[in-house]
């Protein structure tokens, strides 16, 4: 018994796989290209980056280590600069963890996300008395 299998119906289903994924790539390029445009002409203040922070304690550390952090996109340059620089601002030694990415268990919805943060044990006693 000979199996046959159709060549048309084969090329048909590789085009239109092809173009599914054509059509995906170019939908990110198009959101990617927007969200640069919008984070390009935005003025990130610092106030309101600050109200913006969030806390949260890492359950798997001895003593519940705390972080504070703030969230952008991978096409929001600028407002990664400008996390940066609030959350090294609020340390005692300037620095802060810029480039680590959104992790959750299982799958992950939003993979362009990432987030900035600083340990809560490294915060200055005096930055929320800085009016700067």
């Amino acid at each position: 018994m000979i199996i046959t299998i159709d060549d048309k119906n084969i090329y048909r289903n590789i085009h239109l796989l092809l173009y599914i994924i054509l059509l995906v790539l170019i939908v990110f390029m198009f959101i990617f290209l927007i969200g640069f445009i919008i984070d390009h002409n935005t003025n990130y203040d610092r106030n309101k980056l600050s109200i913006k922070i969030k806390k949260r304690t890492v359950a798997n550390t001895i003593g519940g280590g705390q972080e504070y952090y703030l969230r952008y996109w991978i096409w929001q340059r600028k407002k990664r600069k400008a996390i940066i620089y609030l959350l090294s601002s609020m340390t005692r030694d300037k620095f802060c963890y810029p480039n680590k990415a959104w992790r959750k268990a299982g799958l992950v919805k939003f993979p362009g996300r990432r987030e900035c943060w600083i340990n809560a044990s490294d915060l200055d006693p005096n930055c929320f008395n800085n009016n700067d």
